[in-house]
């Protein structure tokens, strides 16, 4: 009997699409020269702490809305769920950004 995954295995494996999302949004979001400025660290700390924001609250799962489909029989509540989750993700990080920007913060 083959050995079961790794720990180490499941991380890298679960990360790579991570990273592909991650990169795709912040392109659409941010425009290809933050994108540069972030990855060779010029970027202020508050666009990243801005990012973790919106990750934290902006709904990621797909499989989610897919269940709450099911479990509805509506696309009601999916579309309602996607387009609070994504708004409230956009208002908080705008937030996050200007106050950070306000209070001084790089």
């Amino acid at each position: 009997m083959p050995p079961g995954p790794t720990a180490a295995s499941e991380f890298r494996r679960g990360l790579n699409p991570y990273n592909l999302m991650v990169g795709a949004v912040a392109a659409l979001a941010l425009g290809a020269a933050t994108l540069v400025a972030m990855v060779s660290g010029s970027a202020p700390g508050r666009v990243a702490v801005t990012l973790m924001v919106f990750y934290v609250f902006a709904l990621q799962c797909v499989s989610t809305v897919a269940v709450v489909r099911r479990e509805t029989n509506s696309w009601k509540w999916p579309a309602f769920q996607w387009i609070y989750m994504g708004a409230l993700a956009w208002v908080l990080a705008f937030v996050t950004y200007q106050g950070g920007r306000l209070l001084g913060f790089e």
